[in-house]
């Protein structure tokens, strides 16, 4: 279903169980994702009343927004790469996307973008079944050569008192790439996982009730059946995931901390860094010259 407001247009998928809406034009933003049965908004947003707005690619993410998902591609930090200036996030989270007007019958949102910097084109096709929400992505390569990438789902989930983060037993430590105001966390990046310094427990977001910060990032590329999972009161929303598809997992999490804010991301992604130039040339990681790479996961929320 199409609906359009004073500003924006939005597209929604939608079923008894769960109601997924995205703006097109804002990057294919997903700016809700809410539980039917409770009214649960799962996305975080700066404000109650924050108004979606433009951004350019200039703009740093902070100025953004600051509401729901945005794809990140092909990088979160901004860097150089290749003689490309690539801005913060990407470049596809302040651009417009194109809609398949004929798949929304189908239950189905399907958005596309031809990257403005990068010879790249991303499809990314989201389908509501009952109480799951299937994300299918298609990467084309519009050069003859080869081009290496970063991707990473990035979406915002508002903290509760009761809010917390399921990885699988296999998952015992994690790899730190940023962290502010954590007290006693260890020297290496290798954090354990889930309390990498006594009074934190990274799996209820707690920094030992004091303002801190992480990034950090889980490798899937040995666990037998990857997903990760959050809790809220009765609710309990899971990402499952390939791991040949997805081999790691972003998690990032502010407590009072980043310009004061309080949320979490969890981001399914290619890599386990945040700029390109940092990512090791792997199969996930480059797409051949004219080629295509698929990939997906899975949203599904649960009653407990």
């Amino acid at each position: 279903m199409t609906t359009s407001n004073t500003t924006f247009t939005t597209c929604t998928a939608a079923s008894d169980s769960l109601r997924l809406v995205v703006v097109p034009e804002l990057g294919a933003k997903i700016v809700s994702l809410q539980s039917v049965r409770s009214g649960r908004e799962w996305m975080w947003r700066a404000t109650r009343d924050a108004a979606l707005f433009r951004n350019t690619l200039t703009d740093p993410f902070e100025r953004s927004t600051l509401t729901g998902a945005d794809e990140c591609l092909p990088t979160v930090d901004p860097c150089n790469w290749q003689g490309r200036n690539l801005p913060d996030h990407g470049e596809v989270w302040a651009s417009e996307w194109q809609v398949d007007q004929a798949q929304l019958r189908w239950n189905t949102v399907h958005t596309e973008i031809e990257l403005p910097i990068s010879p790249l084109t991303l499809k990314r096709s989201i389908s509501v079944r009952g109480s799951k929400a299937a994300f299918e992505y298609t990467l084309l390569n519009r050069s003859p050569e080869a081009q290496k990438f970063l991707w990473a789902f990035h979406p915002l989930f508002p903290v509760e008192e009761d809010t917390t983060i399921e990885l699988p037993g296999q998952i015992e430590q994690v790899r730190m790439t940023n962290a502010s105001g954590v007290s006693g966390a260890p020297e290496s990046r290798d954090w354990p996982w889930p309390q990498p310094a006594p009074g934190v427990r990274l799996d209820r977001l707690d920094f030992g009730g004091k303002p801190a910060s992480a990034k950090l990032f889980a490798d899937f590329s040995s666990v037998e059946h990857g997903f990760a999972a959050l809790r809220q009161d009765k609710e309990r929303l899971v990402f499952e995931f390939d791991r040949s598809d997805v081999p790691f997992l972003g998690i990032w999490i502010t407590r009072n901390s980043w310009n004061g804010y309080t949320h979490l991301a969890i981001e399914p992604t290619n890599a386990s860094c945040d700029s390109l130039r940092d990512v090791p040339e792997a199969d996930r990681t480059v797409i051949p010259g004219l080629g295509k790479l698929e990939w997906s996961f899975r949203i599904t929320l649960q009653y407990t």
